[in-house]
């Protein structure tokens, strides 16, 4: 309805304008040309000067009453100056929100890009502190793209540490297997370990092959001897990137449970993520 309503006046406002228009023609020229093709239309048997009498009266009118019509064409020209600047603006506002949405539905579909074709790197599996042929203790874990791009090493980081908190991991040696071999491609498991520091003493634990007190007893692997509060945590970073992405960035931290004798999963997305 408010639509048509527009429709309606800028119909009005073009009619004002012709009617001023028609306004500034001089009527006293008109009788002269009006007679001239009344005689020839005569001549050819048609007769068309009534009509043509009717216009010359309806001008001859407009020019009587010339200051009134110009003061409402006047008004009706503004108005149509003004619904025609409104107009522009919304014509440039729908424009520009055009633009938005287009920019911003470029920017959704970058995003699911990045988010789909990327590498997604994960460090799992930590479990234990073994020890083999009486040698330095160690903790195994895996590192896996699972992504659909290869990843490519930045940086990696770990930390083994016992406190009240796990401490910040430092870079690992440049002989380490992510720095030797930096590329993972998608479905790469690589099988790793890092060595417990000197410093940190450890005692054997024992397992029960039938899960009771009284069954045959294995190796469970080893414990550290902690003192007060402290934990053992084991804490790594690895840094990457992908053939279309970049800064991505996976960690994960454990702390040692004595109940269980087991590395379990330590805090949360502070230390545990994958971006």
């Amino acid at each position: 309805m408010l639509q048509l309503q527009k429709y309606w006046w800028w119909l009005i406002a073009l009619a004002a304008l012709l009617i001023f228009f028609l306004g500034r023609i001089d009527s006293s020229l008109l009788p002269a040309a009006a007679q001239m093709y009344c005689e020839q239309n005569n001549q050819g048997g048609q007769q068309y000067c009534p009509t043509y009498g009717i216009a010359i009266s309806f001008l001859s009118l407009l020019k009587q009453y010339d200051v009134v019509v110009t003061a409402i064409a006047t008004a009706f020209i503004a108005y149509f100056t003004y619904t025609l600047k409104n107009v522009t603006a919304q014509l440039f506002s729908t424009s520009d929100e055009a633009a938005k949405a287009a920019t911003k539905q470029a920017k959704l579909a970058e995003d699911a890009f990045t988010k789909l074709e990327r590498p997604y790197l994960f460090i799992f599996g930590a479990s234990k502190i073994t020890q083999e042929l009486d040698g330095i203790p160690f903790v195994s874990y895996s590192v896996a793209n699972y992504g659909k791009t290869p990843a490519v090493i930045k940086h990696a980081s770990a930390a083994i540490s016992t406190g009240l908190e796990p401490d910040i991991p430092l870079r690992l040696d440049h002989t380490h297997n992510l720095f030797v071999l930096p590329v993972l491609p998608q479905y790469d498991v690589r099988n790793l370990r890092e060595l417990l520091p000197d410093g940190i003493a450890w005692d054997s634990t024992y397992e029960s092959l039938t899960g009771g007190l009284e069954g045959n007893l294995v190796a469970g692997g080893l414990a550290p001897r902690l003192t007060g509060q402290d934990d053992f945590f084991f804490w790594i970073i690895v840094t990457y990137k992908g053939p279309f992405t970049d800064h991505h960035e996976t960690s994960a931290c454990w702390r040692f449970d004595s109940g269980t004798n087991r590395l379990v999963n330590h805090g949360d997305g502070q230390y545990n993520y994958t971006r």
